[in-house]
């Protein structure tokens, strides 16, 4: 039986908040990796938090989703601080003025959906924290806007460290350490921008079936702009490192996302497409997706390419373990999002209309863990078992020894052996009130209408009631007393998003599953976070014995 040993890091009772860094506050158009990342972790360490969970980190495609990434090694750009690029000497603060989200079309729809509108007010939360009608939600991330405003400032500061002899050393460095990637990721971008954003399978062949003689005269040719990516790379490398070493000096663990697959518009696919499903002309001749369930008719379809994992199982999984080895360079410790496409996964033809046309193909199972244990040593990873699990996901999860899932906001249908309410989690296990993919904690409460033609009004009503009795609150106080019961209950990690935190409702949503527009958007205002939010959930780590572990004398897994 495989066994992932549980490292001491993560061997006794913490909590922490879940936050995407581009929903921090900060003059520039959405959050990065900069100041207002380093304020939130004082703002951790004063609340005796002792993790930060991020959805994925890499460049966001078109869809502007974290899931959705042009690279799964790649740091987005799009994070990278303009302030600390000022701090390093290649920007001028009179260079980066704060961002104007009235500026154009798209930014000024962004600015007028920024304000929060719920339909009645948040429960009243106490004096000391803050009042009791919720708090605005900040603006709306704009992410091509941002971009737009943040390219120009990027390019400067690659000329100046380009000029530079000590920075051009650094890039040069750089593309030594991280080639066997970051060469491959910084042609692919500088290709997409030359072919204005059009799909690589849509390149000439020479490019899209990578052919010696057109990469390297693609190579030649886009000398300035390769090198320009892989500066990108450096900076947020750099920020990153110390964000880190900021974090481990708060005793803050950071817990990244791995999705489980990829985008077809990624380097990843163009550079590997021997390990995924696709035709003679690369397109896909599968595509992942979801079958039909309670909550849709018709399955999900997500459109990534799928795996051949025959192949990655051929080549002992390498692309994996470098995968995991540059994922765990950056965390502490990882969610494996839809864990149970590792035991199998739905798999429907590229030509499609819903996912009603799939079919179910084994996963790698225990190869592909083993493979990762042989190659990087014992792993504590989080596995995300929410949806269809069968007996067989559940044996593979407890025989990796992940802890899985679990979802307060799922607990209230009634049944008292309903495997989300606090009295039965297993201690093994991750807690969350909700997660990205989730209405709010207040959204669900003030909610008046069904999600889907299967679940009735009255469903809302009971649920509601049953929260209120098994937490043995009202209205006012429902929001607090659900953190305060997370906190006691035996689950050994707890994680809250931010928006449970602060009380807000539906217009601080950031993923409506299934839908493509105004998502991933949501962003904090600055000062949202009051110290007497930290002083309370300091009481309650406190209390429920979830104080932090010291990490300032343990090494970091390079």
């Amino acid at each position: 039986m495989l066994v992932f040993l549980a490292m001491d890091l993560f061997s006794r009772r913490t909590a922490g908040l879940l936050l995407h860094p581009t929903s921090l506050p900060g003059p520039h158009g959405a959050g990065d990796i900069g100041p207002e990342a380093h304020l939130f972790l004082e703002f951790l360490s004063a609340g005796r938090l002792g993790s930060w969970q991020m959805l994925p980190i890499g460049p966001p495609g078109r869809s502007s989703s974290p899931y959705d990434a042009t690279s799964a090694f790649a740091g987005s750009p799009a994070l990278v601080s303009l302030v600390s690029l000022c701090e390093d000497g290649l920007l001028r603060p009179d260079e980066i003025p704060p961002f104007d989200a009235g500026r154009g079309a798209a930014g000024r729809a962004a600015q007028g959906t920024a304000r929060r509108s719920t339909g009645r007010t948040a429960p009243r939360r106490g004096s000391e924290a803050g009042g009791g009608a919720g708090r605005d939600d900040g603006e709306r991330v704009d992410l091509r806007s941002v971009w737009a405003y943040r390219l120009p400032r990027l390019r400067l500061a690659f000329e100046r460290a380009w000029a530079s002899g000590r920075w051009r050393r650094r890039i040069e460095e750089f593309r030594d350490a991280e080639g066997h990637w970051a060469e491959d990721h910084a042609l692919f971008a500088a290709l997409k921008e030359v072919h204005r954003g059009k799909s690589w399978t849509l390149w000439n062949e020479g490019l899209r079936a990578r052919k010696a003689s057109a990469l390297r005269e693609a190579r030649a040719a886009q000398s300035e702009r390769i090198w320009f990516h892989l500066f990108l790379q450096l900076a947020f490398d750099l920020q990153w490192k110390e964000l880190r070493k900021a974090a481990r000096e708060r005793d803050v663990l950071l817990i990244g996302d791995v999705p489980i697959y990829v985008a077809l518009e990624s380097a990843d696919v163009w550079s590997h497409p021997r390990l995924f499903d696709l035709g003679k002309t690369q397109r896909p001749k599968t595509i992942a997706g979801v079958p039909p369930d309670y909550f849709n008719r018709n399955g999900q379809l997500w459109g990534n390419p799928t795996y051949l994992w025959e192949r990655h199982a051929k080549e002992d999984f390498s692309w994996w373990v470098s995968r995991f080895e540059r994922t765990l360079s950056l965390f502490d410790n990882v969610r494996l999002d839809h864990f149970i496409g590792f035991h199998r996964g739905w798999v429907v033809p590229a030509s499609a209309k819903t996912a009603r046309r799939g079919r179910w193909r084994p996963g790698p199972g225990h190869a592909l863990f083993e493979a990762l244990e042989r190659k990087l040593g014992p792993t504590r990873l989080i596995a995300e078992d929410l949806g269809l699990v069968t007996p067989e996901v559940e044996q593979l999860r407890d025989d990796c020894g992940f802890p899985g899932m679990r979802l307060l906001q799922f607990a209230w249908d009634g049944k008292p052996t309903n495997p989300n309410l606090p009295h039965n989690l297993p201690r093994h296990c991750v807690l969350y009130t909700g997660t990205h993919d989730n209405k709010t904690m207040m959204e669900w409460f003030e909610q008046d209408s069904p999600d889907n033609e299967r679940h009735k009004i009255r469903d809302i009503r009971n649920e509601r009631r049953n929260a209120l009795a098994y937490l043995d609150t009202n209205d006012d106080e429902f929001l607090w007393d659900l953190v305060r019961t997370a906190y006691s209950s035996v689950a050994e990690t707890l994680v809250l998003p931010v928006q449970d935190v602060l009380g807000l409702g539906k217009d601080a949503r950031m993923n409506r599953p299934g839908t493509s527009r105004d998502n991933w958007n949501w962003r904090m205002s600055e000062g949202a976070l009051h110290p007497a939010d930290a002083r309370r959930l300091a009481e309650f780590a406190e209390l429920y014995d979830r104080t932090p572990i010291s990490l300032r004398s343990r090494k970091v897994r390079k």
